[in-house]
């Protein structure tokens, strides 16, 4: 293994590992809790646990995509709509299911970094929201965008840290 595919794996378990602590830690009254306004109307603390679900299967296949070459998403890809109808889609799972679904999902991204050679950390794409980036930054993006949903929660339920 390579010291990049190295440090990107004890970046993405070291994140799911404090993310996924204080998600396992929501009671029930906190799930209900706002965290943000959206134009469809507002996400609780359980709609941010389905976001980052739907968010990590996704990105798990974006992931696939670009290190094959291939830009991850299409080219009028428009992230809002796909999560004013995702969110929804993910309200009837039990929040221990979100959990279950969280965590499979980052093995699946963590499978596919440990099957990927170097070289390919390197391949770029395009996402509209993001314009060109390369698989790695992608894959820090994946960490990244967890901790940023994890954190406003948080400070939703007044416990930053």
């Amino acid at each position: 293994m390579s010291e990049r595919i190295d440090t990107l794996r004890t970046l993405l378990q070291s994140n799911h590992r404090e993310t996924f602590e204080q998600l396992q830690d929501l009671g029930e009254p906190e799930l209900s809790v706002e965290v943000y306004q959206a134009e469809d109307g507002p996400w609780t603390a359980k709609d941010i646990l389905g976001h980052l679900v739907d968010a990590e299967q996704g990105l798990y296949l974006q992931l696939g995509r670009l290190a094959k070459g291939d830009d991850p998403l299409p080219a009028d890809f428009d992230v809002d709509r796909w999560n004013r109808r995702a969110v929804p889609r993910r309200r009837q799972l039990s929040y221990p299911e979100l959990l279950t679904e969280l965590e499979s999902a980052r093995r699946k991204i963590l499978t596919l970094l440990n099957s990927t050679d170097e070289s390919a950390l390197d391949q770029t794409g395009r996402r509209p929201d993001m314009g060109e980036l390369s698989l790695e930054a992608l894959f820090r993006w994946v960490a990244g965008h967890r901790s940023h949903h994890v954190g406003d929660l948080l400070k939703a339920l007044g416990r930053e840290t």
